[in-house]
């Protein structure tokens, strides 16, 4: 699992995955009061659990792949030299392998599925988990977005155009950034208008 650090955070959960079709889903309204700061994981060398509350306030690209390595270094080693190669060095939180489909699937890839609609209706042959549900994770870099609140946006498949998702996400950090700055005007504007208030009522 990997996190980036900054206003846009990235998770890659490194799990069990299937093949899949372009496309982003909007995710439903959770009712329930739960939300990604809920749930913790496992850093990437097994000596740290790490909730996901840490990163409150910011917005959240969740990712799954699949690196074949069993350790912690056969897998930096396979995505420095292999995937993406070329000395590649994440610069984000790394966390362990995961399921992210069957039985033995990471209860925050549960509570995700459970929120966000699936990217597929069809399955590949040959799986190896069980059960199988239509929720499920289809394949490699599956991408969930996740807003400063823990509540989450979207869910798109791994062939959705990236430059797309980046939009979307510029967009939610613009927004946010946009909020902010209209508070922070707002907050200005009553400061000032109160001031003024005193001064007409009690000009000495």
């Amino acid at each position: 699992m990997i996190l980036l650090k900054g206003q846009l955070l990235g998770v890659a959960l490194l799990g069990l995955l299937v093949h899949t079709s372009g496309k982003k889903v909007s995710c439903f309204m959770d009712h329930s009061g739960k939300s990604v700061y809920d749930f913790n994981a496992t850093n990437i060398y097994g000596n740290e659990t790490i909730e996901f509350s840490k990163y409150q306030g910011s917005v959240l690209a969740i990712i799954n792949l699949q690196e074949p390595g069993g350790t912690a270094e056969e897998i930096l080693n396979g995505i420095k030299w292999v995937r993406p190669g070329g000395g590649y060095v994440p610069q984000f939180q790394m966390f362990e392998k995961i399921d992210v489909n069957g039985n033995k699937e990471h209860p925050l890839y549960t509570y995700m599925k459970s929120v966000c609609g699936p990217t597929s209706d069809t399955f590949e042959d040959l799986l190896f988990y069980s059960p199988l549900r239509v929720s499920d994770v289809r394949w490699n870099f599956e991408i969930f977005v996740v807003d400063k609140t823990g509540r989450l946006l979207y869910r798109y498949s791994p062939d959705h155009d990236l430059s797309m998702i980046r939009e979307d996400i510029r967009k939610l950090l613009f927004k946010v950034e946009v909020n902010d700055a209209q508070v922070n005007k707002g907050n200005i504007a009553l400061h000032e208008a109160q001031e003024e208030l005193s001064n007409e009522i009690n000009p000495y």
